[in-house]
């Protein structure tokens, strides 16, 4: 399964979850997290920001929707390169824990396509 068709998946779906919680281990950082329990959000957090600091992206907002039903939940990342950053991507999802898994995921994906630099300096966020 390709990265966008990960990050088109509704996690609603109990496959579909599933399906994210299997690309989350397929990352070092949480390899050994036990297959019967998900990632833990304060581990995706500490990943997310180890990234941020490390490569050349930024999340640069985080949008909340809603209506009667769902709350929806919009994080875009944007390529922080210096000259002409640009937008790399905008992930959606129905809950925060959804929308923080599949940036993760994302964020991971352009590293290892190599479309993602490393930072020259150190970055905080």
């Amino acid at each position: 399964m390709t990265t966008d068709q990960l990050l088109q998946l509704d996690c609603r779906v109990a496959e579909n979850r599933r399906t994210i919680q299997k690309a989350l281990r397929k990352m070092k950082p949480f390899s050994k997290v036990d297959m019967g329990e998900d990632v833990p959000l304060v581990k995706i957090e500490k990943v997310l920001r180890l990234m941020l600091n490390k490569y050349q992206v930024d999340i640069t907002w985080i949008f909340v929707s809603h209506d009667d039903e769902n709350m929806r939940y919009t994080i875009s990342l944007r390529d922080d390169g210096g000259e002409g950053a640009r937008l790399l991507q905008t992930v959606y999802g129905i809950t925060l824990y959804e929308v923080m898994c599949k940036a993760a995921i994302c964020i991971w994906s352009l590293v290892k396509k190599g479309i993602l630099k490393e930072r020259s300096e150190v970055h905080c966020v």
